[in-house]
This record gives structure tokens, sequence and C-alpha cells, in this order.
């Protein structure tokens, strides 16, 4: 079927190629208010007479094709309707003018949560053009990669449908899992996880904004401390009936691994030059490596093997998205279906899948009644390769498997060894790597997937009392069923290592999470006032079960349900946790004239996950702007369109880092002692006193719109977020038990400077188009006072540091200082920087200015046009941050000589003069820990080119096509840095995960390159 299809894509474009020299053009242009010169998003844009249509985005901008002498009707709710009649040029742009009729009949206030159209700074924005222009993976928060100031995104993971970390502004937490701190999802309403963004359908999303600054986050209480990520999705357009289909084809194989692997012959040559290092105190071979003849070597490097052909293949990305839209004067409503599935790479997976559905409407009963919905359902399937540090990771394997082994068994006379069905037996050669293990008895002899279905969506309804006095309420929740299945058959080899035959373990997680929030508001304007007041109530419910179940000894290899298991393990467990917030909301906004704006509120949230003495805190703030641009002193200075000055100070609470009942002090109850069960105290002591950790954001801004017809656009921000009374997990004496308590213990600070442009540098109606962007985020962070000393956090091959007037996570380590050249010993800094040849994690200090925190990171791109072609490329770049290399530390380590090598490996001292080289071999390998393999992480990668071409409806006449836009994309083209491997690093590994993000590399999945061919339908 995939290959029929595949082929008729292929058909279609060749078929629709004969007409590229159609006459239809794109219209593109900016829809502001007259009233106050603000961008309007939400306009709707229709082609009289027809059914296509289109809708501004967040900054008013729109694109529809039409032809020469077409009508668009543009129209918007409280606006008097404009028709503008396509000509010769391709921009149409105007101020629409409010329809004081209307206004007169009803004022509809709205949700005080909408981003206003005024805040420009605080706010980074993804509209219709940013998103065509990248072709969304299977998770949508990939997308947003270089392309938005203040918004790190870092993929943990390139596995299909795995998330990437996103972090705002640097926001970080001593005491989370990870260090830096996740923002909020907002998807119509619906309060979202980072976990729950593979759901998301890209093909439905219409914008996306990040709302950095203190006045917009605060309004989303303790969940949007650390930013908040505003998914609006399409919907109707009023006036307008439209049928889209959206086809996705494309191939992937892994990204240059960047480190230089020996071959067979290198491998082996360096095996047997370690067999002849001596121990220089005694004369004797230390037992390393293995001793060959120049004949064995030749013999044994005919066998050359790049296990990466053999784990990797090329993948398949397949997405096929169909909608259907239609408006009405008072109702409009949308439905879409999709499918898309990722093979991934990796050899016996078929990677993820995802099956989505969503309808959304709004109507407007009366003059005084509103009301909409949007629902979701999503169904996906995920199985995944192993992604830890051993051998049953494809990923670690591909780099220490030798290349003188191959993948099956032979006989003497190189003749392959069958099994009694046939088959060809897999190596498990001591010899393959140093556990004799070969990783396809994993991948073949495991069945694994991970099935979730997702409901979600909200529903509101809003009353319009008297003129400008209205009451809202809004529901929105997410219903989530995950059920894992993984299963290690009986047959393989990997059990005769633990001892069984046959393990199975089943997962089920039944999450329900829901927010409800009230608004009554009054707006009025009288003169050039312009006020507005809210009071909002919000609840907030998280509620989840989880199941637990293992089995072992199973009949065969094909039947694994849990009651054909020999026995079940007693650790099976059911667990239930529910985590609930309330919080009560007031907003004032005022502004004068059109040109001075304040806004004010006051928020009280309460938490179940704080101490029960602190349970409720009280967060407010306020943000003042100025529209420079509109004073009469501007009014003969041409080149100046828009000019904007803002400032805001604010405070919330963010709870994420307290523990599900960690305010309770639990017991465990379990096994015997004497005639009953004891129970005990579980390790952590419950704090009464524990509270928030509260942040407080200052931000100061400028927004412009230079030279004529805004040609030059962007933003700068200055901003200082300051966390107080940052958590800690605190040991007790041991004479008390040696439990922990949680206390808030400290205060940190991030400063930062946000730099956002857009260039047109050319702007031809007739012709050409070049639009150049890019932003750049500098970020300074500070441990500022803590109660205790210092807190030293361990991760695989290191440690990190928290200590006054540090950036956060310091790598403290050890310093390498080179090797001796007379003996070849490894050298190192002991605590007072004096030299010496003995390791002590004793003389471990604070690496001052290395952590895994970035200083700077960024993006730039351009968009270009001419007639229906359209090109767009971007980049994205990381400056400062430090990792720890325990990859390139393990490969280049001779004792571990059983698994392969870099290249660079066999560079080691051999006699005395010997400089640049690594230290002399010993039994003990290269010391961990040490500063010998941190290294600088910044990198520079292009990220995606796309070249597209757009057909109009004068091809297709009588068919019922309005427009095509056929495309090609290429993802991951290159990447530069001096690091060796990949730069771009998230968890280390998702099963050897870094305790502190991005601040070790281990083996995991690998970047893919990627092409893609697409094709986006309108009727």
């Amino acid at each position: 079927m995939k290959l029929k299809l595949t082929w008729l894509l292929t058909l279609f474009m060749a078929f629709v190629m004969q007409f590229s020299f159609a006459q239809e053009k794109t219209i593109t242009g900016t829809i502001t208010a007259a009233s106050d010169g603000l961008p309007l998003p939400g306009v709707n844009v229709v082609v009289k007479g027809t059914a296509r249509g289109t809708q501004t985005d967040f900054d008013g901008k729109y694109s529809i094709n039409a032809n020469q002498g077409d009508v668009l009707v543009f129209s918007y709710v409280g606006f008097e309707t404009t028709e503008k009649t396509v000509g010769a040029g391709n921009t149409i742009t105007f101020a629409i003018a409010e329809d004081a009729e209307a206004l007169d009949e009803v004022v509809v206030v709205g949700s005080v949560f909408d981003v206003g159209k005024q805040k420009a700074n605080g706010v980074s924005t993804m509209g219709a053009n940013e998103l065509k222009a990248v072709v969304a993976t299977s998770s949508i928060d990939r997308a947003m990669q270089g392309q938005m100031s203040g918004v790190n995104v870092v993929a943990s993971s390139t596995a299909p449908g795995s998330a990437a970390n996103v972090n705002v502004r640097g926001a970080f937490s001593p005491s989370s899992n990870n260090g830096l701190q996740n923002p909020l999802y907002v998807v119509d309403g619906t309060y979202m996880n980072v976990a729950d963004l593979p759901a998301i359908n890209s093909n439905n999303i219409e914008s996306m904004e990040v709302l950095t600054d203190a006045s917009q986050t605060a309004l989303y209480g303790s969940r949007g401390s650390n930013g908040v990520v505003i998914i609006t999705t399409k919907k109707g357009v009023k006036g307008s009936s439209r049928i889209t289909l959206n086809t996705r084809y494309g191939v992937s194989d892994r990204f240059p691994i960047r480190v230089d692997l020996m071959n067979s012959r290198q491998k082996l040559e360096y095996e047997n030059g370690l067999s002849q290092v001596t121990n220089p105190a005694t004369g004797n071979l230390l037992g390393l490596g293995r001793s060959y003849t120049d004949a064995e070597i030749d013999q044994l490097s005919e066998i050359d093997t790049d296990w990466g052909d053999v784990l990797y293949k090329t993948g398949v990305t397949e997405s096929y998205n169909f909608a259907i839209s239609s408006g009405s004067e008072n109702s409009s409503t949308r439905f879409s279906l999709g499918y898309d599935s990722d093979e991934g790479i990796v050899v016996g997976y078929e990677g993820f899948q995802r099956i989505s559905a969503a309808i959304s409407n709004t109507t407007k009963v009366n003059k005084w009644l509103n009301y909409g919905y949007t629902v979701n359902g999503v169904y996906t399937t995920r199985d995944d390769p192993r992604d830890r540090q051993n051998v049953q990771s494809p990923f670690w394997s591909e780099i220490n498997n030798n290349p003188y082994e191959q993948l099956f068994q032979v006989d003497a006379n190189g003749a392959q060894i069958l099994d009694e069905f046939g088959d060809p037996i897999f190596n498990i050669s001591g010899r393959l790597n140093s556990f004799g293990y070969q990783v396809l008895d994993e991948i073949f002899g495991t069945d694994q997937e991970v099935r979730n279905l997702r409901i979600f969506g909200n529903a509101f309804a809003e009353i319009t009392i008297t003129d400008g006095l209205s009451i809202r309420s809004q529901f929105g929740g997410i219903y989530d069923r995950r059920q894992s299945e993984n299963f290690l058959k009986p047959s393989a080899r990997l059990n005769t290592f633990i001892g069984t035959s046959g393990l199975k373990t089943d997962t089920s997680t039944d999450d329900f999470d829901y927010n409800w929030r009230n608004e009554l508001s009054y707006a009025k304007e009288f003169g050039k006032h312009s006020v507005r007041a809210t009071f909002a109530s919000e609840f907030q419910d998280e509620n989840n079960y989880f199941i637990n179940l293992n089995s072992r000894t199973f009949p065969n290899d094909f039947q694994d349900t849990q009651n054909l298991a020999g026995s079940i393990d007693q650790d099976s467990f059911t667990q239930r946790t529910r985590i609930s917030r309330f919080g009560i909301l007031g907003v004032a906004n005022y502004s004068y004239d059109g040109k001075y704006f304040l806004d004010a509120y006051v928020r009280r949230d309460g938490s179940s996950l704080a101490g029960l003495e602190n349970q409720y805190g009280t967060f407010y703030g306020a943000s003042l702007a100025w529209d420079i641009g509109k004073e009469s002193f501007m009014d003969s200075v041409d080149w100046v369109n828009s000019l904007r000055l803002s400032g805001s100070y604010g405070t919330s609470g963010d709870d994420s880092v307290l523990g599900v009942y960690s305010n309770f002090t639990s017991v465990t109850t379990g096994g015997i002692y004497g005639a009953g069960s004891p129970a005990i105290p579980n390790a952590a002591i419950a704090n009464p006193n524990v509270t928030w950790e509260n942040n407080e954001k200052i931000n100061l801004g400028l927004s412009f719109e230079l030279l004529q017809g805004s040609r030059l656009r962007g933003k700068i921000d200055w901003f200082q977020d300051t966390r107080k009374d940052f958590l800690f997990q605190d040991t007790l004496p041991f004479e008390s038990g040696a439990y922990n308590t949680t206390n808030n213990e400290g205060d940190s600070r991030v400063t930062g400077v946000e730099i956002d442009l857009n260039y047109d540098v050319f702007r031809n109606p007739e012709g050409f188009n070049l639009t150049v962007f890019g932003n750049t985020t500098f970020l300074k962070y500070e441990i500022t006072t803590l109660a205790v000393d210092e807190q030293i956090t361990n991760f695989s091959g290191g440690q990190s540091i928290l200590r006054e007037g540090l950036e956060p996570f310091t790598y403290f380590m050890v310093r390498y200082a080179g090797v001796n050249p007379a003996n070849g010993d490894a050298l190192y800094l002991d605590a007072d920087g004096n030299i010496t040849n003995v390791f002590s994690a004793q003389n471990a200090v604070a690496i001052k200015d290395k952590s895994p925190l970035p200083e700077m990171f960024g993006g730039f791109g351009l968009r270009a046009s001419y007639k229906g072609f359209d090109l767009s490329s971007n980049f994205n770049f990381s400056y400062g941050n430090y990792v720890f290399n325990q990859q390139s530390s393990s490969l280049h380590d001779p004792s571990n000589w059983r698994n392969n090598k870099v290249v660079g490996a066999a560079n080691y001292w051999q006699q005395p003069g010997d400089t640049n080289v690594l230290q002399r071999p010993t039994v003990n390998g290269i010391e961990t820990g040490t500063t010998q393999f941190l290294q600088d992480a910044s990198y520079l990668a292009w990220r995606n080119l796309t070249l597209g071409y757009t057909f109009g409806d004068n091809v297709f006449e009588n068919t019922g096509i309005s427009s095509v836009r056929t495309y090609v994309q290429l993802q991951n083209l290159a990447i530069w840095s001096e690091f060796d491997g990949n730069p771009e690093v998230g968890v280390g590994s998702s099963e050897n995960a870094a305790t502190v993000s991005n601040s070790v590399y281990i083996n995991n999945y690998p970047q893919l390159r990627s092409l893609n061919f697409g094709f986006d339908i309108n009727f």
C-alpha cells in the first residue's frame, strides 16, 4: 500500500509540474487596527465567491493565493468588513476601522488569559509563515529550535516520538530532576506536560507563542512560573469553507557520529601494542591487549565490519492529514484526521505511529451568548531500543563492537552455522566486545511496545450580562491511558546472564488532569480611556493510577500474557496519586489614547504539594508600556513606524520540584518481624513549613518597526529572574536516623538579554522577496545565597557543585594537567594548584565558568519567494556550555581494550620525550572525575533547507482544487563543533540520565539526517 501511494504521489508531482507557469500569485500583507495601529490576529481573509480563506497570524500577517481581479473580503468581530481588489501587486496592507454600529450592539470581552495584541515584549512568536518553513517532526517542540528568542531547545533524544528539553530564559532549580525546568504547555486552554507533546498534530497548529514576562506567565499561577508555551490550533474561517490535504514522505539515516573509530587492522595493531606494555616498576607485562603475529593481523583484518551498517537502516517517515472547515456569520467548525509514522533508523523497530482526530467549533448563539469547544483524540504506539550505557544498547554496540568480528557464527571453513530452524546464529564470541554479547539478541529477542490513548480538549461559554460586563467559564482536560509491555523471549541468550527463561513487565498508567477557570470581566471605553477589570478563579486537579506487574518463566516466545508465567514477582505493585491546586486572580488593565498602558495583577495560589503549614502564597506584579511611535513629536520621523517601550515586575510561585506527598511522613509495611509485619518510616521526613520556590521577574523591553514599510522589525529585552527559597533535600544527623527532609535553602539569579530582528532585504510585489531573521539570547547565572556551605551532585563520570557566587552546576572535578614526557604518568593539579602524578578525588575543585549551561544561544535564517517559489533555511547555535564526554573517555581508555576504540587511543606515551600524547596505559585506565574529557560543546547547526512551489486554482480549473504547494526539505544538513560526538546533549541517555541535564555525553539515539517531500493541497 505504501509503495502504491508513493508512486501515485510521484505521478501527481509530474502532472502538476506541467503547470509551473501559472498566473495565480500569492498575496501577502499585514492588517492593523485603525484606532491604535496594532496588528490584528485572527482577521478572516476570504476570496469573494469562493471557499478559499485564511486568517491573520499573531503579527497580523496573512498569505493567500488569488488571481488579479479577485476580491478579498476582510472581516473581524467589532470591525468593519472591508473588500479589496487584487491588482498587479502582491501586497495588500491596510488598517481596518472599528464598526461603530457593531460596537454599540455588544462588546465581546474575551478571556484575560488571551495573549494581548499589545504585548510585543516578553512574548516570542511563531506564526503560520514560520511554521510552514519547518516540517514538524513527531514532536512539535523541535520546530521551535533556533526560532524564538529566550527559548533553548535541546533534543533529549532523537528517537521517534520523543520530546525535547525546552527551557525558557534559563529557568532552573537545583533540586529538580534534571536541573533545567520545562515550561507549561497550553493547547487551546488545556494544560499539558512535555510528555504529551507527541500527541499534538503539527498540521493543526496555527501559531505558537512563548510567554516569558511575569505579567503574562503569572496569570497561569505556579505552573506558569517557568514560562508558558501557548499553542493555538486552526479553526474554521468565517464565510469560508475549505478542504485541505497535507502529505509528506521522507527518508532518514544516521548523521555522521563525529568520532574516528578504528578499523580492523588499527584495532588489532592497538591490541598487539598494548600486549607489550610493561609495569615500569617490575618490568612485568600488564596483561592488556592480545599478542598477534603479522600473519594473524593480515588474516583477521580481512573482516572489517561496520556495525553502524549492521544496526541501522534507512528510516521512513510518512504523514497524511485531512481537514475540512466551514464558517458562517455566527459559527465556524473544523474537523481533521491524521496519520503519522516515523520508523527511526534502528533495525528491528517500527518506531512511532500516531492516529489523530480533532474537531472544533465556535458559535455565537445571539448577542449575549458565545460558546466553543475543541476535542482531540490521539492514539500512539512506540517501540524503542534500549538507550543505556551497556551492551544492550545498539548505540553502545555500534562504537564498541570490534570490527574484526562478524555478525553471525561461522565454522572452520567460514560457512555460517545454522540453528534448528535453518536461521544463522548470532556471533556471541568473547572477542566481539567486553561482554561477549550481541545486541541483536536484545533487539530480536525482546518485544516492547508503549501505547497511549489521549483524549484532550476544552470547552467554554461566555455570557455578556450587559455592555462590557461578561462572565466566562472554561474547562480543559486531558485523559491519558498508557500501557507498556516488555517481553524477554525464553529463546533470547540474555536469559543465560540473568538466570531465567523469559521475563515480562506490564505497566499501565491512567491519568486524568483538568483545569477549570471562571472569569468575571468588565471592559469600558470612555473618550481616550480604556479600562478592564477581571476577577477569576481556577481549580486544577491531576489524578494518576499506576500498575506494575512483573513475572518470569514462559512456555515459549509467543505466549506472553502474565497468566501463563511460571511465577509472579513480589515487587509487582499499584500506586495512586493526586495533586490539586486552587487560585484566585485579580487583573486590572488601563490604556490611554492607545499610547500608555498599565496592567496589574494579584494572585493567591494554594497547592497540595507544599508543606501543610504553608500551602498558600500571594503573588503580584505590574507592567507599563509607552507607544512612543504614536507621539506627535514622532510624526516627522518618517523612518520610525512603531517604537514601544515596556517594563514589568512580577512574582510567582513554583511547586514543580516538590514531590508528591513529600509533605507527609509516610511508613512502609512489608516483610515479617516476629509474628507481625513491621511499619517503618520512609527515607523522607515531612517539613510542614516548606514552601514554594518564589520567582521574581523584571523585564525591560523595546520593540520597533523601522524604515519605509516597516522593513526592519525587532525587539530587545533585558530581564532578570530571581529565584528565592529554592529547595534542597537535607540529610538529618545519623543519630536521628539519617532521614532526608526538604528545606528552602537558597536564592539564585539569571540575568539576560534577548535580541530578535527581521529585515526585508528585498520587497518586490512583482518579483523577488527576501527576509533575513535572527535572534540571540545572552545569559548569566549565579547562586546568590545558600543556607548550607555547598551542595555536590554526582553524575556519571563526574560531579557538579552549587556554591555561592558560582554558576549553578559548575563542574567539580580534579584538574588534568597533561602527561609527564619523562615517564608517561598522567599529571593533575592538587587543590592548591600544585602538579602531582597521584590522582585523588580530594583534589577536586570548582572549575570556574564551566557548567552545562550555555552563555548564549539562538538562531538565524532566511525566507525568500519569487512568483510561486518559496525558499527557507534556518540555523541554530549554542555557545559556552561544557559537557563531560564520557563516551570519548571510554573510547580512549586502554583498560577496557576488549571494546573498539577511536584512532587517537593508539597515541599513548611509549618512550621518554613523547609529547602531545595520552598517558601511559595502566590496568586502572583513565581516571574519571577529571577535566581530561570535559569539552566545550558549543556548536552551529544547519537545521533545514526547504524549497517549495505553489500552483494556483487556474491551473486546476474545474477540478475543485484551489491551490497546491509541493516542497522538498533537508533536515540536519551539517554541524560545526570542536566536540567529539554530538554536541547537542540532552539527558546523556534515557536509561542512564545525567542528574543535571546536558552535563554528560554517553551513548544515545544518534542525530538523524532526513530528506522529505510533501504536498499541501487546498480545495
